[in-house]
């Protein structure tokens, strides 16, 4: 895992507890599918609700969101 991977996983209860529906974060691919399955692992009520590459680069816009069920 990469320093920055790590500073999100840290964000994430803060993240849960505050009265916000999304956020986003900078990602790189393999970043993106190692998240999702810590989601899954972790069992926690988010998910990966958008990615929005730019053109030609190797880091996407990653909008993570609330799942309320």
């Amino acid at each position: 895992m990469t320093e920055k991977f790590d500073a999100i996983l840290e964000e994430l209860p803060q993240f849960l507890e505050e009265n916000v529906e999304e956020k986003k974060f900078q990602l790189e691919n393999d970043e993106i599918h190692n998240l999702e399955q810590y989601f899954k692992k972790e069992k926690m009520k988010l998910f990966v609700s958008e990615v929005k590459w730019g053109r030609d680069s190797e880091v996407a816009e990653v909008t993570i969101m609330k799942r309320h069920n």
